[in-house]
């Protein structure tokens, strides 16, 4: 989308068909679980791009049918999470904190780090917007130290894969040229 758009042409209307041609693919898949995906990459497109609630959530509720019916449990409640934000900016932050606690509670169980840490950020606010300042301050400090830890998590990642490349070459370089000699 941010390609089209440096390139003149309608990011969001480009968006929506690459994500429809999709949508077609996953249904002649027969892919539940692709279905979801899209469907919620759909809804987030809409509500982000121009705050259509009423195809968002017509995504997101088909998005939520496809990712129960896939029994995939880490996309039904990413898939929740990201309807909470949908309720968020649809002015029911209630509703957003219910869903969106919900999906926190999983992933601390599940221990899944990233989607712990969106979770969290969206709980904290809809507290904000709820009003629930106290509540939503610690919330928000919990997301820092879970954006912090999943950003030390990956540039360790990321250290420790360039190490590995770069032992694996020096051992690719010695036997080259132990077997030359």
């Amino acid at each position: 989308v941010l390609e089209a758009e440096s390139d003149h042409v309608n990011g969001y209307a480009l968006g929506l068909k690459n994500y429809r041609s999709a949508l077609s693919a996953a249904e002649r898949a027969g892919s539940d679980a692709q279905r979801a995906s899209v469907h919620d990459n759909l809804a987030l497109i809409h509500l982000y791009n121009r705050n259509e609630f009423v195809p968002s959530k017509m995504h997101f509720d088909s998005a939520m049918f496809f990712a129960g019916r896939a029994n995939d449990s880490i996309l039904y409640y990413s898939t929740l999470e990201d309807y909470a934000e949908y309720y968020i900016h649809a002015g029911d932050p209630q509703r957003a904190i219910e869903l969106g606690t919900r999906s926190l509670l999983f992933a601390e169980r599940r221990h899944v780090l990233v989607l712990r840490r969106d979770a969290t950020q969206t709980v904290a606010l809809a507290l904000r917007f709820a009003h629930q300042w106290p509540k939503a301050y610690d919330m928000l400090e919990s997301y820092y130290r879970l954006r912090d830890s999943t950003y030390d998590a990956s540039a360790r990642e990321a250290i420790l894969k360039r190490a590995l490349l770069s032992e694996g070459k020096r051992r690719a370089i010695s036997d080259s040229l132990a077997s030359a000699i």
